[in-house]
């Protein structure tokens, strides 16, 4: 039985979509912090409040290359380098040393 006061238990399911969600904020907030443009942020964190809220349903990885390609100023160097890595996030968590690292690294 729940005491009156204690919140309900709350069972959370890695998903793909987390995981390429959680690559972005590694990406954008820790390698790339500060040298984005500031159109393309504005529509990062547009974007990431969208995803992470889950009020729809999931986008795939694909879909969120292309969300993230069509973003404003996508063209700069810098925002390309940003895609280019999270293109390659699926070949690089193969093994479980792998995604033991990568959530590590947070």
């Amino acid at each position: 039985m729940n005491r009156p006061n204690t919140p309900p238990p709350v069972h959370h399911v890695l998903r793909p979509h987390h995981v390429d969600l959680i690559a972005i904020f590694l990406l954008v907030f820790k390698e790339f912090e500060k040298n984005l443009p500031p159109q393309f942020m504005l529509h990062i964190y547009r974007f990431l409040l969208h995803e992470t809220s889950e009020v729809t349903e999931p986008r795939s990885h694909e879909e969120i290359l292309q969300a993230l390609q069509s973003m404003p100023q996508s063209d700069t160097q810098t925002v390309q380098s940003l895609i280019i890595a999270l293109k390659t996030v699926p070949s690089q968590l193969t093994t479980a040393d792998q995604m033991t690292n990568f959530f590590h690294s947070m």
